[in-house]
């Protein structure tokens, strides 16, 4: 054997690598990081989850808000009673307007308000669930007056992660509040 095709020791100043010994992992340490960086993954996953399920919920009630607010604004302009009309399950609503000034029958309103809204998926208007109060269905439709006057009270949006935002009506000051 010449000298040349001898092994050769490596020196490091934490210990000394003799020929034969390896210098990469072993299974058993790269299945580990494998298995770290998966849970890691999944955990991630997880609660971006959970925050676009809440920020869909807040998108909801924002929009439910302004078709609310302009249904109250539509009715003091034209001066025929608005009104929203939600789905049966409660998954979405419309705009309608009365046909004439007494109100007792409505269409859908004309242009992209009538056309509808629905929630984003696994949001649904719930009835009411203040404690201490009687549970009340949520109502079909929200109507309102010309004079500034209809439904007043407070909206419940829940998702499927059982969060729950509120929305309050103030028809006489045309105010509506989406509540942390």
């Amino acid at each position: 054997m010449k000298p040349s095709d001898a092994p050769i020791a490596i020196r490091d100043e934490r210990r000394t690598i003799a020929p034969g010994d390896s210098l990469a992992f072993s299974l058993v340490e790269m299945l580990l990081v494998l298995v770290v960086i998966s849970a890691l993954l999944a955990t991630m996953a997880v609660s971006l989850a959970g925050r676009r399920d809440h920020q869909a919920l807040r998108v909801a009630a924002e929009d439910l808000a302004t078709s609310l607010r302009f249904a109250a604004e539509r009715a003091r302009l034209t001066g025929r009673p608005c009104r929203l009309a939600f789905q049966d399950d409660y998954s979405g609503y419309r705009l309608e307007i009365a046909t004439d000034q007494s109100g007792e029958s409505f269409a859908p309103d004309i242009g992209m308000a009538g056309q509808g809204r629905r929630f984003a998926e696994g949001i649904r208007l719930v009835q009411d669930a203040d404690p201490g109060r009687q549970a009340r269905p949520a109502p079909k439709a929200l109507t309102f007056a010309p004079q500034g006057k209809g439904f007043a009270g407070r909206l419940h949006l829940r998702n499927r992660a059982d969060e729950q935002i509120d929305i309050e009506v103030i028809p006489e000051t045309h105010q509506v509040h989406v509540l942390p």
